[in-house]
Parts: C-alpha cells; structure tokens; sequence
C-alpha cells in the first residue's frame, strides 16, 4: 500500500507529539544503531519537531556515508511499498 508522511504517522498514533524524536536523538540513533538503518541509499524517517512544524528527516546510507534530507510533514510525499522504506519512532 502506498501512502504519504501524514497517513503513516498518523496511524501509529493519535498524538503525533509522542511520535517525535529530538534531532540529537536522531543522530544518536543513527550512531548507534547504524544496522538498523535502511541500507543502498534507501530512505529511513524520523518524525520531530521544530517551532512548533512536524518535520520529517530522510535518512539514507551510501558508500560515502549519511546524508539526511528534510521535509515537511504534510507534503504529499507518497511513500511507495515496494520502497521498503523504514520508519523510526520512539516505542510507546
């Protein structure tokens, strides 16, 4: 099934406060866990915050390293299944 940021976040829950990490928690998550992220330049996401807009960082793995790109959440990014995107939230 293919859907945007929004549908995806929105229905792990209701609250989308409790699904956002802080940028330091971002980057020691990917420091720390760095098998966890979707590997060959795939996209993992993170949900946060900033001046009270919901952000959404794309986090990819190459050869070179990271490289993190940021969107808005309510862009109408579709999110392909095929994909095998990952998404990262804290555990409830």
């Amino acid at each position: 099934m293919d859907v945007t940021f929004a549908q995806i976040f929105s229905s792990l829950a209701s609250d989308l406060d409790k699904l956002c990490l802080s940028q330091h928690q971002i980057i020691q998550f990917c420091k720390k866990y760095p098998d966890r992220l979707n590997q060959n330049e795939h996209a993992t996401f993170f949900l946060f915050k900033k001046i009270g807009e919901y952000l959404v960082a794309d986090v990819r793995v190459s050869p070179k390293g990271l490289t993190a790109y940021v969107y808005c959440f309510d862009r109408e990014v579709v999110c392909y299944s095929k994909d095998r995107l990952r998404f990262v939230v804290p555990q409830l």
